[in-house]
């Protein structure tokens, strides 16, 4: 903000005509059947060293409640990761708390007796093995570590599933990049934006 260079003119005027462009841009949001259980869906992502200034990773989550966007944020993670496994143990633990405290706020909603399903959606196989099972990620980041060991606790406990799912259905992969011109559309529809 103090020394704006011709490039980050450039970049705040294509954010403003992204804006106007898509100013009449909304959620959809559905009803759900009576007879549906709550379901609740994390979709968790992390850009690995993205941030070439400082080699901060970016994380992005977003959160669905029958289908439908309830929450999301972009991020840019406050230490440094040294591998992108790290950078997404990182952003799943947050994700992770997020969905936990939505499962809190609609158990007091709907009441103890309302079935729910919690699920967290990574599209990173290492992540989710080190998470399944008990095979050992070697960091010497402690931050890191007790992240692991806690994502692994709340999966055993049955407190959350986990599930991997393609890059390209990753709802979360648009909060941590900016996407070529050909995906905006899907990352839109992802994300329940018509």
């Amino acid at each position: 903000m103090d020394n704006p260079s011709l490039e980050h003119v450039s970049a705040a005027n294509n954010a403003i005509a992204y804006m106007n462009c898509t100013d009449r841009m909304h959620l959809l949001f559905t009803s759900p059947q009576t007879a549906v259980p709550v379901s609740l869906i994390a979709n968790s992502d992390a850009a690995y060293g993205d941030d070439l200034d400082s080699r901060h990773s970016s994380q992005g989550r977003a959160i669905f409640l029958f289908n439908c966007l309830i929450d999301w944020k972009s991020s840019k993670q406050p230490t440094i990761a040294t591998s992108s496994t790290e950078a997404e143990l990182y952003g799943a633990s947050e994700a992770t708390k997020d969905l936990l405290s939505w499962k809190q706020l609609l158990t007091e909603v709907y009441g103890p007796s309302q079935p729910f399903t919690t699920t967290l959606q990574l599209d990173n196989t290492q992540t989710i093995r080190i998470i399944k099972s008990d095979s050992d990620m070697q960091t010497k980041l402690r931050h890191i570590d007790i992240r692991k060991h806690w994502l692994r606790q709340v999966y055993k406990d049955g407190k959350i599933s986990i599930v991997w799912v393609p890059t390209k259905e990753m709802a979360a992969d648009a909060l941590t990049k900016a996407l070529p011109v050909g995906k905006i559309q899907k990352a839109r529809e992802l994300l329940c934006l018509r």
